[in-house]
């Protein structure tokens, strides 16, 4: 194993392990930061972890609740289906170059 295989190793293993604490803090109410309502840490997270999912770099089958969460954030967010439109267009151009490499 080289020693950027074991950089990315690690850094994937604690995007997962943020991953699962993302999960267990939508679990009692169902937004991030513990309230009753969208906030800004639910808008926030699921601009950036959709862009993840978009680009295939996110796994949200051990985190039910958290994919309950975003699938539900892309709807409770207005805009959110407008915004992520561009954001699907830039994954499918950055996929095709990566897989080039």
């Amino acid at each position: 194993m080289k020693r950027g295989e074991r950089i990315r190793e690690s850094a994937y293993e604690r995007f997962n392990a943020a991953l699962g604490h993302a999960n267990r803090l939508v679990q009692p109410t169902g937004y991030l930061a513990g309230t009753r309502s969208l906030t800004i840490a639910d808008i926030s997270m699921a601009a950036g972890l959709s862009a993840f999912e978009n680009l295939n770099h996110v796994d949200l089958e051990p985190h039910p609740q958290l994919r309950e969460w975003l699938a539900r954030m892309k709807t409770e967010i207005k805009s959110f289906k407008k915004y992520e439109a561009g954001a699907i267009k830039y994954a499918a151009w950055a996929n095709a170059g990566l897989s080039k490499q």
